[in-house]
């Protein structure tokens, strides 16, 4: 016998489930905010979906004339046309406020979200969802969106298949699609937990059906007869699902960073199910709980749109109004989320959700159409570099565009990992990540080139591949890496450093957080006078500088009396353009700041 779920709420619609969704959507929110700083709990809403959608599609399969085209149209109209709308503002806004790295890289996901590919493009371009940078993208995570749109499409596919099977072989469907979800679930699993690429694992469906398909095995486990219903037994569930909606509660907002550890991830996806299982029982509950919690269910009806508009909305107010969130920017935040989200939900997403077919293949077209301007104007700016107007803070020109233009300028150093030539010049082994390359890029930069001879080693090890190296170098710098550093007091550096040969460590750099900040404040007066902070790093600069004697110091001879560095070089330039690398102009302004002749003693 069917499990229809009925609810307390209205329209059919499973309270309790909503107040997961709220629960959920509460936790992502303040993540995402840097309120809570672990707790990314999507897994939640991937479990609940994959639920709803078994729950839907079997229900329906059993009422009789079932269309899966028109279905599987009706899961698109639910999720499109938002997404459409928020890439058109998201461009509309990015157009006149980012600069143009910045704008192509939203440019590329606006592209990437319309098709609901975003996830795929997030593995190849973000790898890392907590690189400091993602906070100011706009639309980072509708890779979630990709995930569901794509589990949709397969899913309906294969339960269409399966019902083609059981009518064939005058089997019951039940039968072959629970074993079908049974084999799903434990290979999709196997896959997550045997796949140790972080950035895969993360935003792929490959990765990630699973805890849909478990959700999908709930519907079953739900319906079966011996799980007490009866009324005797509705307060001890419901007792049950408090204690469970705690835990969840604990998992969700002070679980590991990103749902990165296996053990909580799982234990969050069980959860999750036993409280889904409780629906019934909890829709039914008439305690006092119902009111407080009743926020969350109302949270979670919109949670749709609620998920669509906050991060749109927050790496907007972030990039152009400020970076480091008070109080009041909490207030307005919550309260701009709060109007768009309604307006979104009422006028756009309930709308949606009783269409004829007719009027669900109307509004496809239409989706289709936006998708097209917004995708044809997104590959535009992205083969244009974002580049919209002049901007001479990064020697960018409309008449002069150039793709890749910070990144060409970085990469070059790559090309010098070479061995030393046969001259008097000074020979300079340089060996590290970014800040090292940025020293690399001083050192090109300087006046004193001519007098060097540059290798750099990327990366953190040094092996007896480079012992010639070792053995030439009049100076060696790299990062403060524990892993390089470790290499002057034993091993290969010891083996082969020549007795005169100076090592210098690399020190930290930061620029404040986001350029766009200060971009958006072009048109004041003391713009080129901006300096930033470089809390970011602070601790980590202060150590340095205890610890290495030698030290290349990028912080000091650009810090201010009010404890923060320069965002601007003095001709007028962005030191950095992403907060972190220097760009050629910044490059030069080290150059001349710092007294390169006395340090490779010229």
């Amino acid at each position: 016998m069917l499990n229809n779920n009925k609810s307390i709420g209205v329209g059919g619609r499973n309270a309790f489930i909503d107040l997961l969704k709220g629960v959920a959507i509460v936790a992502i929110v303040f993540y995402h905010l840097g309120v809570f700083k672990y707790g990314n709990r999507i897994d939640l809403l991937l479990v609940i979906t994959g639920y709803l959608i078994t729950r839907s599609v079997r229900n329906r399969i059993y009422g009789g004339n079932f269309n899966w085209f028109q279905y599987l149209i009706k899961r698109f109209v639910r999720l499109w046309p938002i997404v459409i709308i928020a890439c058109l503002i998201a461009l509309i806004i990015g157009y006149f406020t980012m600069l143009p790295d910045d704008l192509e890289n939203l440019s590329e996901t606006v592209v990437a979200s319309g098709l609901f590919g975003n996830n795929i493009l997030s593995t190849i371009t973000a790898k890392n969802y907590w690189d400091i940078s993602i906070e100011y993208k706009p639309l980072i995570h509708l890779w979630y969106i990709g995930v569901i749109a794509q589990f949709y499409v397969i899913y309906i596919i294969a339960t269409a298949v399966i019902k083609k099977v059981a009518d064939l072989r005058r089997s019951s469907f039940d039968r072959i699609f629970f074993c079908a979800l049974v084999v799903s679930t434990a290979i999709g699993l196997i896959l997550y937990l045997t796949c140790h690429n972080t950035s895969l694992r993360y935003y792929l469906l490959t990765y990630r059906f699973w805890e849909m398909t478990f959700g999908g095995l709930l519907v079953f486990v739900g319906n079966n007869p011996f799980v007490p219903c009866k009324d005797n037994a509705v307060a001890s569930k419901n007792r049950t699902m408090m204690t469970l909606l705690l835990l969840a509660a604990i998992l969700i907002f002070v679980g590991d960073k990103g749902a990165l550890s296996a053990t909580l991830l799982l234990i969050t996806v069980l959860i999750s199910g036993a409280m889904l299982l409780g629906a019934d029982a909890f829709a039914n509950f008439s305690g006092k709980l119902r009111i407080p919690l009743g926020i969350f269910a109302t949270l979670g009806t919109a949670s749709y749109s609620i998920y669509i508009w906050h991060q749109v909305i927050l790496a907007f107010y972030k990039y152009v109004i400020t970076s480091t969130l008070g109080f009041l920017d909490y207030i307005i935040y919550f309260v701009i989320v709060a109007a768009v989200s309604s307006l979104s939900y009422l006028f756009i997403e309930k709308r949606l959700e009783k269409l004829s077919f007719r009027k669900n293949i109307m509004v496809l077209t239409i989706s289709v159409i936006g998708c097209i301007i917004t995708s044809g104007t997104g590959f535009l700016l992205y083969v244009n570099a974002g580049v919209v107007r002049d901007v001479p803070e990064l020697d960018i020109s409309k008449d002069n565009v150039r793709r890749r233009l910070h990144a060409s300028y970085n990469d070059r150093v790559y090309g010098m990992n070479n061995e030393f030539t046969d001259d008097n010049n000074i020979k300079v082994l340089v060996v590290g990540n970014s800040f090292t390359r940025d020293w690399v890029n001083v050192l090109i930069e300087s006046n004193i080139l001519d007098s060097l001879d540059i290798s750099y080693v990327p990366g953190i090890i040094l092996t007896k591949e480079y012992a010639e190296r070792i053995r030439q170098a009049d100076f060696i710098f790299s990062n403060a890496s524990t892993e390089i550093n470790a290499f002057k007091y034993e091993g290969i550096i010891k083996e082969f450093i020549s007795e005169d040969a100076q090592w210098y460590v690399v020190g930290t750099k930061k620029y404040g957080n986001c350029n766009g900040n200060i971009y958006n404040r072009r048109n004041s007066e003391d713009y080129f006078s901006t300096t930033v902070s470089y809390a970011y790093v602070a601790q980590k600069y202060e150590f340095e500088k205890r610890i290495w004697t030698n030290y290349i110091d990028f912080i000091e001879p650009i810090l201010h009396e009010n404890g923060e560095i320069s965002a601007f070089t003095d001709d007028n330039k962005f030191i950095s353009q992403d907060t972190r690398h220097l760009t050629k102009a910044g490059a030069q302004y080290y150059a001349r700041l710092f007294d390169l002749k006395s340090l490779f003693g010229l």
